[in-house]
């Protein structure tokens, strides 16, 4: 006759015994399974082309990231940044050189994109018939603005800075010679355009592709396609982090700043390839949006995820003489490179 005390016994050692093996296993499952960060993006946009390639191509979990993206709107993205809901945001350069001094502040670890993406598009109404070619001088084009309303986002922002200092190279007063709208949203944005109750838009691609594929409007100043080299370099898409991030886990920022390169270099090293992933990525958008949106974006990616300081400066003094910011700051606190590969 079995002993059912002596059985119970040894199935409890067993079960003890298996217990602690799995135990003893669970930092090597954690560490295959990769390392959770969080990241918040303002939306799918086309300023994040590297991020989608990473992930495409398994960039995050070859780095040991388990990457989990949430998307967010742009204030509230680095609401999350800032209270710890995420380690990682992707955001403007702008975010980084507009925080408040001392205390809690994010630092930019990587770039995203090398040269200004917006654009100023008008309605074929504004421009001759057969619009304006782009061996036009600039500022024949931006004059044509004299006497307009010209919508954006936000008034205030980084557009609208750029916005004014390229009308004043151009002759113009932005105080006098145009109006400046804040509209708030893309959609509302584009059908303000197209319905006249603005007579240009200042956007970044694909938005400012889509007057153009639709017919009302017409292109008259291009980042993308180099009509402002003295913004150039201009880091505009940025990674970022807090820099308390940095000092308390500094492993993990290297780890995903690794992967993040990975996707700038991938991008340049094998450019067709990149652009077929990227459209699967917007394979439910407008083949034809699409296409013209990575034909004037892929050039300006990062090449390496270094933010040049003479960048940092060029958006602090448009800032600067916008009245957004007060005083100057120390640019040495907005962008680390200590944790890009070499």
């Amino acid at each position: 006759m079995v002993n059912a005390a002596v059985v119970a016994s040894g199935a409890w050692r067993r079960g003890a015994a298996l217990a602690a093996l799995l135990l003893l296993a669970l930092p090597q499952l954690a560490g295959a399974q990769g390392a959770v960060a969080r990241l918040a993006l303002p939306g799918r946009t086309m300023a994040f082309l590297s991020l989608y390639v990473s992930e495409a191509k398994g960039f995050f979990p070859e780095a040991g990231i388990d990457l989990r993206v949430t998307l967010e709107s742009g204030a509230k993205t680095m609401q999350s940044l800032g209270s710890g809901s995420v380690e990682f945001a992707g955001g403007t350069v702008e975010a980084a050189i507009r925080a408040p001094e001392g205390g809690r502040r994010p630092i930019i670890v990587a770039a995203g994109t090398s040269r200004l993406p917006l654009e100023i598009v008008a309605r074929r109404e504004v421009a001759p018939q057969q619009g304006m070619p782009q061996e036009t001088p600039l500022a024949e084009r931006l004059r044509l603005l004299k006497g307009r309303t010209i919508g954006l986002l936000h008034s205030g922002d980084l557009a609208h800075q750029f916005l004014k200092s390229a009308l004043s190279q151009a002759g113009l007063d932005p105080a006098r010679d145009v109006k400046v709208l804040g509209i708030g949203k893309p959609g509302t944005l584009l059908a303000s355009l197209q319905r006249r109750l603005v007579d240009a838009i200042i956007a970044v691609p694909p938005m400012s592709i889509v007057p153009l594929l639709r017919g009302y409007g017409v292109r008259l100043a291009s980042g993308p396609l180099n009509d402002f080299p003295q913004f150039d370099p201009f880091p505009y898409a940025v990674l970022l982090t807090m820099e308390q991030t940095t000092q308390a886990r500094p492993e993990l920022v290297r780890r995903v700043v690794r992967a993040w390169v990975k996707g700038l270099r991938f991008i340049h090293e094998h450019p067709e390839e990149a652009r077929q992933l990227l459209k699967a990525q917007f394979k439910r958008a407008d083949e034809a949006l699409i296409e013209a949106t990575l034909r004037l974006m892929l050039p300006g990616v990062s090449k390496d995820g270094r933010v040049p300081l003479e960048g940092l400066e060029r958006v602090q003094k448009l800032l600067l003489e916008g009245g957004v910011l007060k005083q100057p700051i120390d640019l040495s606190r907005v962008a680390t490179s200590r944790f890009l590969p070499e």
